[in-house]
């Protein structure tokens, strides 16, 4: 008989690793840790804060793309006469993540920076 007593079944299972660097960005803009249940061992849960299942590091290319994103729904909002230039930067924030289907889901610090950034660019 070519049968055998028991099947062998091989997983691939997603850990984390600490030497890879918790400060690493994901496309979600979340860090890596974010995406490891610290009070589970750091199993792997996907992202706690946008519900991305996977860490993908955020590539310059994909920065670009969301601080396009951000300039065009700063601009927006001036020229719906808003006043951007002296508005605060977290109420600008909350309103772009509100108002814009496509920067909810991304970290609020990260958007803050990215305005911050463009406000100090369009003094200069």
């Amino acid at each position: 008989m070519s049968e055998q007593p028991y099947l062998k079944i091989m997983k691939v299972e997603w850990v984390y690793n600490p030497k890879y660097g918790d400060d690493r960005i994901c496309k979600c803009s979340h860090p890596y840790y974010r995406h490891f249940d610290t009070y589970e061992e750091m199993s792997n849960v996907g992202c706690k804060y946008c519900g991305c299942r996977n860490f993908e590091e955020m590539t310059p290319y994909d920065k670009k793309v969301i601080n396009n994103r951000v300039i065009e729904s700063y601009n927006n909002a001036i020229e719906n006469g808003h006043d951007m230039d002296n508005k605060d930067i977290w109420d600008i924030v909350w309103d772009m993540k509100e108002c814009d289907a496509d920067l909810e889901i991304y970290d609020q610090r990260f958007l803050y920076k990215m305005v911050e950034d463009y406000r100090a660019s369009k003094t200069k």
